[in-house]
């Protein structure tokens, strides 16, 4: 197979010897709990006519909602970079699972603070 003798890689190989691998693709192609401009890693088959991503459908509403919060965060930490926002950066951090198990919202916004402060040097927009 082309991975084989390209990488050296051994494959995962189906009944009909398709190599199957994870791949990259658009989050709402292929998962219908959560809609958006995401991406997420998913099996994929390989064959000669190209890489086909399967579809797994949605999933149970305990791992959609870790999804949906993760996502959410990225989101935040996006915007926060695009727009020079204060606002979505601790907005970001207080979706954060680590820093919000062990500090306070307040705690969290007024350390934000104190990193925007000590870097605005290299942060010039916030």
């Amino acid at each position: 197979m082309f991975w084989q003798e390209q990488f050296g890689q051994k494959g995962n190989y189906d009944k009909n010897n398709h190599d199957l691998r994870g791949a990259s693709v658009g989050f709402a192609a292929k998962r219908s709990h959560v809609g958006g401009a995401a991406v997420v890693e998913v099996a994929c088959i390989a064959d000669k006519s190209g890489i086909h991503p399967t579809h797994f459908g949605a999933l149970p509403p305990q791992c959609a909602a870790l999804c949906d919060w993760n996502m959410r965060f990225c989101d935040f930490a996006g915007t926060a970079c695009v727009e020079e926002s204060r606002e979505a950066a601790v907005h970001a951090l207080m979706l954060d699972p680590l820093t919000a198990a062990v500090c306070s919202l307040n705690k969290i916004k007024h350390t934000a603070e104190e990193l925007c402060e000590a870097k605005k040097d290299f942060l010039p927009g916030f």
